[in-house]
C-alpha cells in the first residue's frame, strides 16, 4: 500500500457485518495510483477532478479488499447512474466524507442489499439551513438520544441516505428525503438504532408504512449507518 494516499486502515463491525475504512488525502493525489493499487478508471471519470478520483480510488480499494475475502477477484465499476456495479454475486456500499472511506460488501446469499453511509457532524449553520429539507421537527423528537440539533440532523441526513442506497439498486427508483421519516430511537450517542418509515410506494416490494431498521455508531467527529435487507 502507499501509505502517502491511505493510511490508518481498520475494521469495524455492526450486527456482525465487517465496514472497512481508510483515509485518504486529496492533496497527495497522483494519476499513478491507479497503477500502484490496479484499480481501473472507469470513462466517466476521464474529467474528473483530483478529489472525486481520489474518493473513488479510496473506495474501491477498500471495496477490492473486502471481495478478496470472498476469493473474488473482479473489480466495482460505475454503473450509468453512477451507481457501484458490484460483481454478480455480490451486494455492497460505500462512502467516504471529509478524507474518510468505508465499504461494506456481503455476499447475495447472505443478504439482498445493504446501505452505508458516513458523515462528519455538520456545523450549526449548515444543519440550519438543511433541516427544513431533510427532516420535520417531529423527526427530531422522536431522536431521542442526548444529542445536540446539529448532530440530530447529521444523524438523519446519514440515516436516510443509508435507506436510499440500500433500497435504489432493487427499486430503481428515485426518492428524496422527505419521502421517509424517522418513528424511533434506541441506544444511546455511540450506537443505537433509528426506524424508518417509507412515506411513497416505490415498487410492489417497497411500499408506503413499510419499515426499516438503520444501525448507527458514533464518535467526536462523525456518524456512520448500516442497513441491510435480508
Amino acid at each position: 500500500m502507499n501509505a502517502m494516499f491511505l493510511e490508518q486502515f481498520n475494521e469495524i463491525t455492526i450486527q456482525q457485518i465487517k465496514i472497512k475504512r481508510c483515509h485518504y488525502y486529496p492533496e497527495r493525489w497522483q494519476q499513478e495510483l491507479f497503477k500502484i493499487y490496479q484499480i481501473t478508471m472507469p470513462t466517466q471519470l476521464k474529467n474528473a477532478v483530483p478529489k472525486r478520483l481520489t474518493e473513488f480510488v479510496a473506495g474501491r480499494v477498500l471495496a477490492k479488499q473486502l471481495l478478496a475475502e470472498y476469493s473474488c477477484t473482479q473489480s466495482v465499476d460505475i454503473l450509468q447512474d453512477r451507481s457501484p456495479a458490484w460483481p454478480a454475486g455480490f451486494v455492497g456500499s460505500i462512502t467516504h466524507a471529509k478524507g474518510i472511506a468505508a465499504c461494506a460488501v456481503l455476499p447475495i446469499t447472505q443478504a439482498n442489499s445493504l446501505g452505508l453511509d458516513l458523515e462528519c457532524w455538520l456545523t450549526p449553520e449548515v444543519a440550519s439551513q438543511i433541516q427544513p429539507n431533510i427532516c420535520l421537527a417531529e423527526e427530531l423528537n422522536n431522536v431521542n438520544v442526548d444529542f445536540s440539533f446539529t448532530k440530530k440532523v447529521t444523524l438523519i441526513f446519514s440515516a436516510k441516505e443509508t435507506l436510499y442506497k440500500m433500497l435504489y439498486p432493487k427499486a430503481k427508483q428515485f426518492f428524496d428525503f422527505t419521502d421517509a421519516k424517522i418513528i424511533n430511537q434506541q441506544g444511546d450517542n455511540r450506537s443505537g438504532v433509528l426506524e424508518i418509515k417509507l412515506l411513497k410506494n416505490l415498487t410492489l416490494n417497497y411500499l408506503e408504512n413499510d419499515n426499516f431498521l438503520i444501525n448507527y455508531i458514533c464518535n467526536e467527529h462523525s456518524c456512520l449507518t448500516l442497513s441491510v435487507l435480508y
